[in-house]
């Protein structure tokens, strides 16, 4: 036990207000990376792919993935990841705090 009395907490005044477009910044920066990715994805699969392997050819958008007994669709799978890729970079420019520092 010490005898020196413990230091007291500096007062803090709370007088912030609460960001009113914080809700809204939230909705864009999801709505606008989901726009990107898929954007992006059609872009890679008509484009991306013929421009490095051309014999393939151009990739349709309803192709699937077969995994097991599963038949995936290809769109999806390529645009989920570019989404939290987008989302990353929108959200650091919004400010939004859609994902931790």
């Amino acid at each position: 036990m010490s005898t020196n009395p413990t230091p007291a907490a500096p007062a803090v005044a709370d007088n912030t207000k609460p960001d009113q477009t914080l809700r809204l910044r939230q909705v864009m920066v999801w709505l606008i990376s989901v726009v990107l990715a898929v954007l992006t994805a059609i872009f890679l699969l008509q484009i991306g792919v013929p421009a490095i392997w051309p014999n393939n050819g151009r990739i349709p958008l309803d192709s699937t993935v077969p995994i097991s007994f599963l038949n995936l669709p290809l769109l999806p799978l390529v645009a989920l990841p570019l989404i939290f890729f987008f989302l990353i970079w929108v959200d650091y420019f919004f400010r939004a705090k859609v994902v931790n520092d």
